[in-house]
């Protein structure tokens, strides 16, 4: 991701002072991590999806017609590409999906710098100190023998509606995106 941010400062002569997650979900949630880290900029604990989000215009700043253009996208071979222009969210994710999936489907997207007052418009506020205090109360329920689901669900202000085993997983990539299906075995909780 630290690449396609500094494509797209590069192509806007303009240096980001911040960063923030387009989406908290999965690992994509921490990457803003590291780009803040390797270019020694602050890192906004907040994202724009409040969640895993399959598409670009499933973004608050999209959603909020804040537009996502311009937008790079950057793999780890040193490809890069520069949307300049687009009309719409809908449009960038349709036209950077395939080049994505053409780079492995393991790719950095940097999209439209936004500016503090936008950020705090359309920031879905605090996930990532949310995902931190949920992580550190999975590990301390499995340190001290607790249902770690259980105490995940408390953490994050949830609650069990269910339990069970997964059994089964199965996972595919089409057309840029990762698909699948599990089965669980309820445990009768």
């Amino acid at each position: 991701a630290t690449r396609a941010v500094e494509a797209l400062a590069m192509h806007m002569d303009r240096r980001p002072t911040a960063v923030i997650a387009s989406e908290i979900g999965g690992g994509n949630g921490l990457e803003q991590l590291l780009v803040s880290l390797e270019l020694a900029i602050p890192s906004v604990d907040g994202d724009l999806t409040g969640r895993a989000f399959p598409c670009l215009h499933h973004t608050t700043a999209a959603i909020y017609g804040l537009g996502v253009a311009p937008a790079a996208l950057a793999d780890h071979l040193g490809n890069m590409v520069i949307v300049s222009k687009v009309a719409s969210s809908r449009w960038m994710e349709d036209l950077l999906r395939p080049v994505c999936s053409a780079m492995g489907c393991i790719a950095g997207l940097a999209m439209k710098p936004l500016t503090g007052a936008q950020v705090k418009q359309v920031c879905i506020k605090h996930t990532l100190s949310q995902a931190f205090s949920i992580g550190s109360a999975i590990l301390l329920a499995r340190s001290t023998h607790e249902d770690p689901v259980e105490v995940a669900a408390r953490a994050g202000g949830g609650e069990t509606v269910c339990s069970g085993k997964v059994v089964d997983v199965h996972r595919f990539t089409s057309a840029g995106f990762a698909p699948g299906e599990a089965i669980i075995e309820g445990d009768g909780g």
